[in-house]
């Protein structure tokens, strides 16, 4: 509901919000799974509001909650192959392997896609949506089922994609997850935009991390002296920490 918001490339964007604030529906107006009632979608400057779904997929790539809904190919190889096949990419074989190996499952690429572990099967749907090389990259709920060293692997190539200039959107309610990963977030509740600003400055607001429902991150009291311009990573906070 009269959301209107800039996303960047070379950033992240996380998009935050309670159960039900719109934050999947949002990632289904931007994919076209949804069409808006009223408003423009515009990618680098052109309307795509009317862009059919499988045009969309040639710039925008999407892994949704349950990576299971992804899955169709009888063997990870051939899975994580099938999308570059469809979208026309010369040799989607090496492209997948590529892919693979950076996200340590090539090991699995002759298994079935259900009999890998709940962690594994995350990374893969991740695997789908990276293989294709789009310009947009959204992710809903990424983060769900992994071990923090797989999802450290999965930030570290979404800010190396980020540095090439992908525009990267992750959908979460994992407020630790987003704070260090994110350039900036948007919060969303019932459907509308209360706040889109960087992450120290969203964080740092009291007020609208309570009128979103959302609960407050452990170490929001050390962000009141923090500048809200500055990406802050995990070594920053403790550096920050050590000063303190």
């Amino acid at each position: 509901k009269d959301i209107n918001l800039d996303i960047h490339a070379d950033k992240v964007l996380g998009i935050i919000g309670a159960n039900g604030s719109g934050k999947t529906t949002l990632a289904k107006i931007i994919l076209g799974l949804l069409k808006p009632g009223r408003g423009k979608i515009l990618l680098d400057k052109k309307d795509i509001t009317q862009l059919p779904t499988e045009k969309r997929a040639k710039h925008i790539g999407y892994a949704t909650q349950d990576p299971m809904d992804m899955f169709f190919e009888s063997n990870i190889w051939d899975e994580v192959s099938a999308g570059p096949r469809f979208l026309g990419a010369l040799n989607p074989k090496a492209s997948a392997k590529k892919i693979l190996k950076q996200l340590n499952l090539w090991q699995y690429r002759d298994k079935h896609p259900d009999s890998i572990s709940g962690g594994e099967k995350s990374k893969l749907g991740i695997a789908d949506v990276l293989v294709n090389n789009t310009d947009v990259i959204l992710l809903d709920e990424p983060e769900f089922g992994l071990d923090p060293k797989s999802w450290k692997e999965i930030t570290d190539i979404l800010r190396k994609l980020k540095d090439v200039g992908k525009t990267i959107i992750v959908i979460s309610q994992d407020l630790e997850a987003l704070f260090f990963l994110c350039d900036n977030i948007a919060v969303l509740k019932q459907g509308r935009l209360l706040k889109s600003g960087s992450s120290v400055e969203i964080f740092k607001d009291d007020s609208l991390i309570k009128d979103a429902s959302l609960p407050p991150l452990p170490f929001e009291p050390l962000l009141k002296n923090i500048s809200s311009d500055i990406t802050l990573t995990k070594e920053k906070l403790l550096e920050f920490i050590v000063k303190k």
